[in-house]
């Protein structure tokens, strides 16, 4: 009851694209939602396949996409029903094929096919709604699936507010002072960035960041080049952003290294990603939220890969977790969140104060 439907509704009709709206069912199986073989052997497509097709086919009518709303996603036990489709979920892997020509496919979609072969566009998009009510009647969705979406909370106070005042000096002071990490090295900037170039058919009008114009804009001047204008606006280095991004990271994981809960490489490829695209659609706009915009990054991507401490906290609480050091887990990300709450990171601070509680934020 607190709007999720609508606003999904009204983000499509923002973007001017078509949408359909599906509500989740615990008994959907991968025939249901991808589809599979008749008693004829012919392939028939199931809900999500055909959304899929819908969105091919106001490609080439309209130059626009087409959307898939899922209403109550998680009354539906979702890893298992969406099958093949999961590894797609990611943008990155869609130049495979959903449905290959193998599978003798019905003549009514032929129109869509390259080669034969059914793909995911790139520009496709599924909305999803989600709510905690009523727990036990609900499935709860693995970090996995999570992780290929942007999770959003539904908060009525909610003010997309700029940067604070004096927060640059800070992020200034914490890049100097902090050490850099392994996993810094091991983020391929170059892969992020191809990712995002190339992710386009140009010729059905299919683009991964939905606009043409954007795509060409984000093909001349790449993540490097995007992600440096924007720090030389608020008096930084160009490689400033990138570094704070990337010391946050390396800060917590050296925290709450022991407790098997590690902040990898994808969601913070991911985060890259996020804020890239926002200073793509409005850099001046999103230099002047710059803290707001990483805030809503992490609270994204990076909080949920962190959700299994939670547990480890109730299991300390009760004594059947041994500590080995100076300062508890609950004591740790309680310290961390204080942190980031510091440096104008007010929702992931949030969240990590959760995790201190004992409580889930998936």
């Amino acid at each position: 009851g607190s709007g999720k439907t609508t606003l999904s509704e009204n983000i499509c009709k923002t973007l001017n694209v078509e949408s359909r709206v599906i509500t989740g069912n615990p008994e959907w199986t991968p025939f249901d939602t991808i589809g599979g073989r008749d008693i004829n052997g012919v392939f028939r497509p199931g809900l999500v396949t055909n959304s899929i097709i819908d969105c091919w086919r106001s490609l080439k009518n309209k130059g626009m996409p087409a959307f898939l709303i899922i209403d109550e996603i998680n009354r539906a036990n979702v890893d298992l029903a969406l099958g093949r489709l999961f590894t797609l979920l990611d943008v990155k892997h869609r130049e495979n094929p959903l449905i290959e020509s193998t599978e003798k496919l019905s003549d009514d979609f032929k129109d869509v096919l390259i080669k034969g072969n059914l793909y995911v566009p790139y520009s496709f998009r599924i909305i999803a709604t989600m709510n905690s009510y009523d727990k036990a009647l609900l499935f709860k969705l693995g970090y996995a699936l999570l992780r290929r979406f942007a999770v959003v909370d539904m908060r009525r106070t909610f003010k997309f507010e700029q940067n604070p005042q004096g927060w640059i000096e800070k992020v200034k002071n914490f890049i100097k002072e902090r050490k850099s990490c392994d996993l810094e090295k091991s983020i391929d900037l170059d892969m992020i960035d191809k990712d995002l170039r190339n992710l386009l058919r140009h010729e059905y009008n299919d683009y991964a960041l939905i606009d043409k114009d954007l795509q060409t804009t984000l093909g001349n001047d790449g993540v490097r080049g995007i992600l440096g204008r924007l720090a030389k606006n608020l008096g930084l280095d160009s490689q400033d952003i990138l570094s704070l991004i990337y010391k946050i990271v390396c800060t917590i994981n050296e925290k709450l290294s022991g407790y098997d809960a590690e902040i990898t490489e994808a969601p913070i490829a991911d985060t890259i990603k996020f804020i890239t695209v926002s200073a793509l659609l409005d850099e001046n706009w999103a230099s002047q939220h710059l803290a707001r915009l990483l805030d809503e990054a992490l609270s994204s991507y990076v909080a949920p890969q962190l959700d299994i401490l939670a547990d480890k906290v109730k299991a300390e609480n009760l004594k059947l977790l041994s500590i080995k050091r100076e300062k508890n887990l609950k004591e740790i990300l309680e310290e961390i969140s204080k942190e980031m709450e510091d440096y104008g990171l007010i929702k992931f601070s949030d969240k990590l104060s959760k995790l201190a509680r004992g409580e889930s934020i998936l």
